[in-house]
Formats: C-alpha cells, sequence, structure tokens
C-alpha cells in the first residue's frame, strides 16, 4: 500500500477510535477526519493533515514526513472545569500511550506503516467556542524512507 496523507489518516483514525480506557469502553465518543464544528458528543477527535516535508537520501530513496494534527477537545460547560481538565488529562494520556507503544503504526494486520511515528509538541488550548472547551493539540510526524523511482 503506497503512504499517503489519505493512508495514513485513516490508520490514525482508526487506531483513535480504538483506544479503550480502564472499563473497556472507547474513550472518544467520535473521531474525525475533519475539524468538524458540531461533534456528536465529547471527548471526540479529530485528525487533519497539517503539513510535511521531505530529503534525498541517495538517488533512489527519499525519507519523507507526513504530519498530522491530532486536537482532542472535551467540552467543559456541562461538567466543572476540574471534571473536564481531568478528563482531558485522562485521554491526551491514553493518546500518547498508544503511540509510544505503537511507533510504527501498524495497520489492522499488522503490519508497520513507518519508521516511527512522534508525538511533539503538544498544547494545550483553554478557549470558548460556542461552548466553553478544552482542546489538546498535538503535531504528529510520521516518518519513512520511500522509493523515488
Amino acid at each position: 500500500m503506497s503512504k499517503s496523507y489519505a493512508t495514513l489518516n485513516t490508520i490514525i483514525v482508526d487506531k483513535l477510535k480504538a483506544l479503550l480506557d480502564g472499563a473497556g469502553a472507547t474513550i472518544f465518543v467520535d473521531v474525525y477526519n475533519v475539524a468538524e464544528s458540531k461533534p456528536e458528543g465529547y471527548p471526540c477527535a479529530f485528525v487533519t493533515e497539517a503539513a510535511g516535508e521531505g530529503s534525498l537520501l541517495d538517488t533512489a530513496r527519499n525519507e519523507r514526513e507526513w504530519q498530522f494534527e491530532v486536537a482532542l477537545m472535551q467540552e467543559n460547560s456541562k461538567k466543572t472545569p476540574e471534571a473536564a481538565a481531568a478528563i482531558m488529562r485522562t485521554i491526551t494520556d491514553e493518546v500518547i500511550d498508544m503511540f509510544d507503544q505503537d511507533p510504527q503504526l501498524r495497520d489492522a494486520g499488522g503490519a508497520h506503516q513507518c519508521m516511527y511515528a512522534k508525538v511533539a509538541p503538544l498544547l494545550f488550548d483553554y478557549t470558548i467556542r460556542e461552548s466553553p472547551a478544552i482542546f489538546a493539540r498535538f503535531l504528529i510526524s510520521v516518518v519513512d524512507i520511500v522509493n523515488n523511482f
């Protein structure tokens, strides 16, 4: 399978959808591959393309980097600010652990999709849109070697 923003986005979305809490329930109400303006519930996540770069390794290979922003969102108008912040810390830790435990982004068949994926940087944002919300924004860099012929 060819590496692309579309295939890597799908793998990241699928991995986030599969994350479970200690009780065996999924941690996200939904995970979107766009910046959804009206999510179905909270916490939720958005995976969008951010940037990319590459460099020539030799006459046959390039090192390619695909970057994605993963935004986690927890609305806090129906919860206390402390409860919303605790949920955000927990789901942020779960996402970091997911990338730490599977840095090669293995697909459903177990095949690795890259040399490594790294989480950097991570920023928290406490903001008010239509309702108060907490965001955690990750920049995920997926690095692999691709043939340039």
